[in-house]
């Protein structure tokens, strides 16, 4: 028999065991129900996928007033996806905001009276890439940009969602069906859709690595009421109807065979809640602060080389627990490489007598700050990508350091390699390709 020699060099450098990452950026059309928008260039299947938009249709750095639109959505399949959607209106005499649920679409778009601007769904998860399907016309279009994620080490994903109980016990969620290694979430209000703007963001991968995002605006106030929230004690948080407190709080607990536990410590009502389970790769998650100089932000202690990033920020100091700050502010971000980025972000000024209402969109920055002149206060920008973290710089300094959460991806650490189905699997591929077959004894 021929002598035959296998090396595990492949095993320990990736191989199998890679994320992959892709940060695609288009307009959505204004085509008619049923039209499709075929995304290429991806280099994978994506096995998942985020998407947002501020309602901005612009594909160059903009900012200044602007009716806001924002929207955040999750999709994995044909069949599995969720979204919420907010919007605000600039130059109102009276608060003018609404939001909108959807779980038969990966973004919805809301407009005012509790209408909806447009519903982009998933055609085909492809090889290459995405096909989305127009399920309602959009009147504008928006431009979107979409963080997916693919690679072999994605051992399962789903997007979907579940009703967060009406007590402070802890709950335990198992419509994954699987272990996750991440989940994220995305919420808005108690119902499907109605008055009052409210969008929140959030992550967990342990009780000690979890963070949250929530703002709101209030519907029909002379004076405009505008709050907004974020710290990484909690991965849920919702807003009172009339936006003067915060009445919903979940801590993370842990992950379980078949989903993940929370402990609702505030939940007077239940409340739909979108999520995004993905199992498999190497994930971290932290926060930094912004600055108010041009020195360097460095992160580091990650046990991987990120190469995929996600930022959400409220544009200001971190939240104390169940205290809400002044203003609605959001900036959500993310990058695949100090060359490919994107950030989009919104403000609705609190107190006013009429509305004040801006957004803006930054395809050289991960984290964009707006100002109370509708015009920018702070850009951070990707610098470098290291072995273990990565550098991130400000482009324009902000006024005050702020709080920003950070999610990162990146290939499973070498070490996950010494699994006995793992080798067992890398090992029958390589001397598959020697046409060698490995037999059980």
């Amino acid at each position: 028999m021929p002598r035959i020699s296998v090396t595990f060099r492949k095993v320990f450098s990736g191989g199998y065991l890679s994320i992959q990452t892709f940060l695609d950026s288009f307009n959505v059309t204004t085509g008619a129900i049923g039209s499709t928008i075929v995304r290429t260039g991806y280099g994978f299947q994506p096995k998942a996928f985020i998407i947002w938009c501020s309602g901005r249709t612009e594909a160059v750095d903009t900012v200044g007033a602007f009716s806001q639109a924002m929207a955040l959505g999750f999709g994995t399949s044909t069949t599995q996806r969720v979204s919420v959607g907010v919007h605000s209106e600039d130059n109102a005499a009276a608060g003018d905001a609404d939001t909108e649920t959807t779980v038969v679409a990966c973004l919805v778009v809301a407009a005012t009276a509790g209408a909806v601007d447009g519903l982009l769904d998933i055609s085909t998860i492809d090889a290459d890439g995405i096909t989305f399907i127009i399920d309602d016309q959009f009147t504008k279009n928006v431009r979107v940009f979409v963080l997916a994620f693919g690679g072999d080490s994605i051992s399962n994903a789903k997007a979907g969602n579940f009703v967060k109980n009406a007590d402070a016990l802890n709950q335990t969620v198992t419509d994954p069906g699987f272990q996750p290694t991440i989940v994220f979430f995305v919420t808005g209000r108690a119902a499907a859709g109605g008055t009052a703007s409210m969008l929140t963001i959030g992550a967990a991968i342990s009780s000690a690595k979890q963070g949250v995002l929530c703002s709101a605006a209030a519907d029909g106030d002379a004076t405009m009421e505008t709050k907004r929230y974020c710290n990484d004690i909690e991965c849920i948080a919702r807003f009172s109807a009339g936006v003067t407190s915060i009445t919903h709080r979940a801590t993370f607990v842990q992950m379980e065979a078949t989903g993940f536990t929370i402990d609702n410590i505030e939940s007077p009502e239940t409340l739909t809640v979108g999520y995004l389970a993905i199992a498999g790769g190497d994930w971290d998650m932290g926060n930094l602060l912004t600055r108010t100089d041009g020195n360097d932000i460095v992160v580091s202690g990650l046990a991987f080389q990120p190469n995929g990033l996600f930022f959400f920020s409220h544009g200001t100091a971190e939240s104390v627990a169940d205290t809400p700050q002044d203003h609605d502010m959001k900036s959500v971000g993310a990058a695949v490489s100090p060359t490919s980025r994107g950030s989009q972000a919104m403000s609705d000024q609190d107190a006013l007598a009429d509305s004040e209402v801006a957004a803006g969109i930054m395809f050289d920055a991960v984290y964009h700050r707006l100002d109370f002149a509708d015009g920018t206060a702070g850009i951070m920008d990707l610098k470098s990508i290291e072995t273990t973290g990565f550098t991130t710089v400000m482009d324009d300094l902000d006024p005050d350091a702020a709080f920003v959460l950070w999610v990162a991806c990146g290939n499973v650490a070498a070490a996950a390699a010494t699994d006995p189905a793992l080798l067992h699997y890398n090992l029958s591929n390589q001397l598959r390709r020697h046409r060698v077959e490995m037999v059980p004894m």
